[in-house]
């Protein structure tokens, strides 16, 4: 850790940064609530002098997945920014995982508009499926200023996945593809499957 004061002249403004650097921690993204634990990278924090003010700087912070889970050992990367560090912040995060599972904490954690996308993969409605091996990008976006809406873009590559569509409830497995899901609706892109010569 290290926090720097500066008063560029008399009578200014004073200016505080520094950086905390993270080799084993805990943590949970508000807008993106699954416990990552054992995790490292660093929080940066200061003036930029391009944007005109103060801003914090999430980098390459990395952990692992729920102990005794699916995912204990896969892991999840939060990187991005916020400010003006004041009332009407603006936050541009990116959380990543290449290679997850999908289980009841992940699927909880995923935004609302997500959870509701996968709904269409469970025709029973038990929230048993889908079932899930892949990568994602969650995008979560908000610009400076008072009342701005959020924005999140969620991309799964699904590698193996396990379902029936809720309009055509033919069963699937060893599905891959592609999902995005915006504000509104869900683009499912080259999704496909292989059984026999079928």
């Amino acid at each position: 850790i290290f926090i720097q004061f500066a008063r560029p002249a008399s009578g200014a403004r004073p200016e505080v940064s520094g950086e905390v650097e993270i080799v084993d921690g805990n943590f949970v993204f508000d807008k993106f609530a699954y416990p990552v634990r054992q995790a490292t990278g660093r929080i940066t924090f200061g003036h930029d002098d391009l944007l005109g003010w103060d801003k914090l700087n999430v980098i390459d912070l990395r952990g692992k997945g729920v102990a005794e889970g699916p995912n204990a050992n896969s892991y999840i990367t939060v990187n991005g920014e916020m400010g003006p560090l004041a009332a009407d912040t603006g936050v541009n995060f990116r959380i990543t995982a290449p290679d997850v599972t999908g289980e009841p904490a992940l699927q909880a954690a995923f935004p609302q508009e997500v959870r509701e996308a996968l709904r269409i993969f469970d025709p029973t409605g038990s929230g048993e499926f889908p079932k899930f091996r892949g990568a994602f990008q969650c995008d979560v976006f908000r610009p400076p200023g008072k009342f701005q809406r959020w924005t999140i873009n969620t991309d799964i590559q699904l590698a193996d996945a396990s379902g029936a569509l809720t309009v055509f409830p033919y069963p699937l497995s060893g599905v891959s593809g592609k999902l995005a899901i915006r504000d509104g609706y869900v683009d499912i892109i080259g999704a496909n499957m292989k059984r026999g010569d079928a």
